[in-house]
């Protein structure tokens, strides 16, 4: 997809005229199994790579919460926290508790500025051993199933990314969670009863320093954005709680929009069904 570029945004919400068109190798693990074993268990080949790694990687997550205690960053949690609501609150007023089709569509192209900011106000979370740190932050809008009358279905979450040990501190040997890793953890294992019955996610920003990841340099594919790194890029794609079933939870449609935190009129706009082939991969469907 042809990269985009576009005028920096502030921290209000604006209502645009017109709607925008549009490896990091793995850690090993344990001895990879083919393609043949996995077919025997009747899962498909990535998808069980991307289990094998949420599992070998799960000790060395940290909770937002606990991020901004350590981090001297509590009223900075707080901050963006009061500003995901305001914008829920936007969102349930303009579109009721059941969002029509355009009405979703609506609210993934007013708010991808409001996703954005999110996501740079979030780099404030990592937990990286690097001087400066190597700072990613994501947010994720998505719908949530709802039983009461008027209850907001919308859903807004934020995190960074972190690179820890076994003892929680940013060190070199630490095992990395990326920023949307932690969105999609949310997902699986919610951890308030807001984000419990998520059903759809409409949309990932992304912003940090614009680079490739390892598999996109290899292959010479130069980035203007910093855009999911692979390990993220598969979980998006193959992460059976998320991927499978008539509707899945994150559809191939789902937009990813990306961002230069030291140029914010530079971004990208991807679905996640298209990251692949632009990072120079296959999708094992393809």
């Amino acid at each position: 997809m042809a990269d985009e570029e576009r005028a920096g945004l502030g921290g209000e919400i604006r209502f645009p005229s017109e709607p925008a068109s549009s490896l990091e190798l793995p850690p090993v693990i344990e001895k990879p199994m083919t393609v043949a074993e996995a077919e025997l268990r009747g899962l498909p080949y990535m998808q069980d790579i991307v289990e094998k790694r949420n599992v070998f990687k799960k000790p060395y997550r940290i909770s937002l919460a606990d991020r901004a205690e350590a981090l001297g960053e509590i009223e900075k949690l707080q901050e963006l926290q009061k500003r995901a609501e305001e914008v829920r609150s936007l969102l349930l007023a303009r579109t009721g508790d059941k969002p029509t089709p355009e009405q979703i569509e609506w609210a993934r192209d007013t708010m991808r500025g409001e996703l954005l900011a999110l996501a740079r106000g979030a780099r404030a979370f990592t937990m990286h051993h690097r001087v400066p740190p190597f700072r990613v932050g994501a947010a994720m809008l998505a719908l949530r199933e709802v039983s009461e009358k008027d209850a907001n279905p919308w859903v807004i979450m934020f995190s960074a990314n972190t690179k820890v040990d076994d003892d929680k501190k940013a060190t070199k040997e630490g095992e990395k969670w990326c920023a949307e890793q932690y969105l999609m953890d949310r997902i699986t294992e919610p951890t308030c009863p807001g984000e419990e019955g998520i059903k759809k996610v409409i949309a990932f920003a992304v912003s940090g320093e614009a680079r490739s990841d390892d598999v996109s340099a290899l292959k010479g594919v130069e980035q203007i954005t910093l855009t999911p790194c692979a390990i993220c890029r598969d979980r998006m794609n193959y992460d059976p709680e998320l991927t499978t079933g008539e509707e899945p939870i994150i559809p191939l449609t789902t937009e990813v929009v990306s961002q230069d935190i030291n140029n914010l009129g530079i971004q990208k706009w991807q679905k996640v069904g298209e990251m692949h082939g632009f990072h120079g991969e296959r999708r094992e469907e393809d």
